[in-house]
């Protein structure tokens, strides 16, 4: 049958008129002795017609829904709902008290304050445009339109309430006018309706705010007061305090407070380091030993009724330490380089922290800070004292120094050294001088048969060529501050044996191909060596090739090539080392040939792909291409043309390998152009409503059982849905389908 589809402009509306009623929120309700009934709109015969008569409109049910807030200020909606056939034109017209509101065509109203208490309903009409087509009209609910809201947060008081101070009345609200009214303690304030308020004497203790009023026509008139102030206060007076007296530990300090309002009572309370001390609220305070060094205040309150405490503080004073009395110390023990001195500090009055500080010729000494101290060589023959540091809480820090003694030289012992390490050729020696006491700066000299050798003086020594055969020694020099030069040696070696020669394993580089050059690379000789080389195939020496780089000949094919390097030295073994052995020599094959292509160029058929004659015979493996890039997957000797693969070109590279051979590729010559598979004369539709641009026509099948067939641009085309789609109407007339009598 003929499926029929709506216009575009018809679906349009009913869409917009069913999301309008969607997201409109829902009507402030009004109250039952408000309602008006809905009022009676005639409507035309919505049966509809065939043959020449017109079309009848369909029209929702009456009433239709209001939605919205019907307060002044707001608004209301008109769900249009959904009317039949689809290119129904609708018109809006609203309605206050029955009366047509002028210009009012929208299905939304905005609610002005005129309208406050109207009942207002909305007419929806519908109409066709076909000639005797009877409009239709369905009328909405009622609804009553509420006096407006004057909105805005509650009022509120900035500013403080203290006498003297303006307070500011904040109310943020529209619409209307505001007029303001300030209370005490909820009584109007006689003459106080301004915005702004100065609080006064009159105000002292009492709580403020203020009432504020707005009224406009269509709104309800709103009164509202703020939340009431704190008590009022009023504001106090008063002098920085000084300290007076002296400020040391012991002596009495006193507060001058200075001029203050007289309502004021005056407390007291005095800091260190501006931290109230417990117990100090006198006009007087003693400085105790934890206040030496500290900066004492006081601190000054007035207080009265009605009126927020006034605190002042005075200034700081330093608080300065006592003084005592202590004895020179005294130094026991061996002024000797190595020896310990002890100090005796005597007794101190009072009793203090002591603290000391050795010190050679007057000058301190870092680190030494005990009560002992260890005299070090570099002390030798100077003047040693010690100074003692006493602190106590309260009094100013004390030192006193002790007489100087003369330090006394020292001695020092030492091991003999010993020689480890191997006596050969070529092999570290090396020294351990064992422990000196005191610790000495220690130098070394080498000897071989008793001889100095020259230059050898380091803690280690690396056996020369020329010590070959004779003993080793090594004397150890110790030298100290204070101490006297002392040098020990050691135990002569055995005879020095011959050394050898260390070598890693060369390396070959270079591909090993025929025609190609090998090149020998001996790596670092230990000691360095008089190098030689000797090139082999398969272990077998080959004649002449005694040089660090080799050509590989065609005799040389199917062999693996090695190099033995050969190192001397003066007091060396002559050292031979070979490398390992490269791959298989390889050389090239002696033909190659292109590879060919055969089958149908198209998709969907099968190429084969030839590799032609190759000598010796290889095994191949195959990689096909299209316009040049590798297809994954396509690594047989046959290609199955993709769809993917329209008008490209395709090429084959045939891959040969043999062992001991190069490994060749060769590519084919490109084939033409792939050409397109053919095309069905029938297929499905691409979606509900169309077919395929290359098969047009339209086959549709009818609930009474005709097959019919409509082309583009015929009557029906458009509003018809295809249950098959053809190429040409031989096709569709061969499936069985016949031509639409309107095209």
């Amino acid at each position: 049958m003929a499926v029929f589809r709506p216009s575009a402009r018809s679906a349009a509306l009913v869409a917009a008129s069913i999301a309008g009623s969607l997201v409109l929120a829902p009507l402030v309700a009004v109250p039952a002795s408000a309602t008006v009934a809905t009022p009676t709109v005639a409507t035309a015969d919505p049966t509809a017609t065939t043959g020449d008569e017109p079309r009848g409109v369909v029209a929702p049910d009456a009433p239709l829904a209001l939605d919205g807030v019907a307060r002044v200020g707001g608004s209301v909606s008109v769900a249009t709902g959904a009317w039949l056939p689809d290119d129904v034109a609708l018109t809006v017209a609203w309605f206050a008290d029955g009366e047509r509101l002028d210009g009012a065509t929208s299905p939304t109203l905005d609610l002005g304050p005129a309208l406050a208490g109207a009942v207002l309903h909305a007419e929806v009409t519908g109409t066709l445009a076909d000639e005797g087509s009877v409009p239709v009209t369905v009328a909405s609910e009622t609804v009553v339109v509420e006096p407006g809201e004057i909105v805005g947060g509650a009022p509120t008081v900035t500013g403080a309430a203290v006498v003297g101070t303006t307070l500011h009345a904040d109310a943020a609200w529209s619409p209307g006018t505001v007029s303001y009214t300030w209370t005490r303690d909820g009584a109007p304030i006689e003459g106080a309706t301004s915005a702004e308020y100065t609080v006064t004497a009159a105000d002292l203790g009492a709580r403020l705010a203020v009432t504020v009023t707005a009224q406009v026509d269509g709104y309800a008139t709103r009164v509202e007061s703020s939340a009431a102030t704190a008590p009022v206060t009023g504001v106090l007076s008063g002098a920085v305090p000084v300290v007076a007296g002296t400020a040391t530990v012991g002596s009495t300090l006193t507060a001058q407070p200075g001029s203050w309002s007289a309502t004021a009572a005056l407390g007291y309370q005095w800091t260190r380091g501006g931290v109230a001390i417990t117990g100090a609220t006198a006009r007087t305070y003693v400085p105790v030993p934890g206040d030496l060094g500290t900066q004492i205040a006081v601190v000054v309150t007035g207080s009265a009724a009605h009126h927020p405490d006034l605190v002042r503080t005075s200034a700081a004073v330093k608080i300065m330490p006592g003084t005592f009395s202590a004895p020179a110390p005294k130094i026991s023990g061996t002024a000797q380089v190595g020896k310990k001195l002890t100090a005796s500090a005597g007794t101190w009055s009072p009793t203090a922290t002591l603290a000391y500080q050795w010190k050679v010729d007057g000058t301190t000494i870092t680190g030494a800070t005990s009560s002992s101290y260890t005299l070090p060589a570099s002390l030798h023959g100077k003047k040693v004292s010690v100074t003692v540091t006493g602190s106590a809480t309260g009094y100013a820090t004390t030192s006193v120094t002790s007489a100087a003694v003369t330090v006394a030289a020292g001695a020092f012992s030492a091991p003999t050294p010993k020689v480890s390490g191997t006596v050969q050729v070529g092999k570290k020696l090396t020294v351990s001088a064992g422990t000196w006491s005191p610790k000495a700066s220690l130098s070394y000299q080498w000897r071989a048969n008793g001889s100095a050798i020259k230059g050898a003086t380091s803690s280690s020594y690396t056996v020369p060529a020329a010590a070959h055969g004779k003993k080793i020694t090594v004397t150890v020099t110790g030298r100290a501050t204070g101490y006297a030069t002392k040098s020990v040696t050691s135990a002569a070696t055995r005879a020095v044996t011959a050394g050898a020669l260390s070598a890693p394993t060369p390396k070959v580089s270079g591909t090993a191909r025929v025609g190609q050059k090998l090149k020998a690379s001996a790596g670092t000789w230990s000691p360095k060596a008089s190098l030689s080389y000797q090139w082999r195939a398969n272990g077998s020496a080959i004649r002449g090739a005694t040089s660090s780089t080799y050509t590989l000949r065609s005799s040389d094919h199917a062999r693996r090539i090695t190099v033995t390097v050969t190192g001397r030295a003066t007091g060396y073994a002559t050292k031979s080392v070979t490398s390992r052995a490269t791959a298989a020599v390889v050389k090239p094959f002696s033909r190659t040939a292109a590879p060919r292509i055969s089958g149908t160029v198209q998709v969907g058929k099968t190429l084969t792909a030839s590799p032609g004659t190759w000598s010796p015979k290889p095994s191949f493996s195959y990689q096909w291409k299209v316009n040049g890039r590798a297809v994954s997957g396509a690594t047989s000797s046959t290609y199955k043309v993709r769809s993917a693969d329209k008008g490209k070109r395709i090429t084959v590279t045939v891959t040969g390998k043999r062992s001991t051979y190069v490994t060749a590729s060769r590519t084919s010559a490109a084939t033409a152009a792939v050409k397109a598979a053919p095309r069905p004369s029938r297929t499905t539709p691409v979606n509900e409503w169309d077919c395929p641009s290359w098969a047009p026509i339209k086959g549709n099948r009818s609930s009474s059982g005709d097959w019919i067939y409509h082309v583009p641009g015929g009557r029906w085309y458009d509003r018809t849905k295809p249950e098959e789609c053809f190429s040409s109407r031989a096709a569709a007339q061969a499936a069985g389908y016949r031509p639409s009598k309107n095209g």
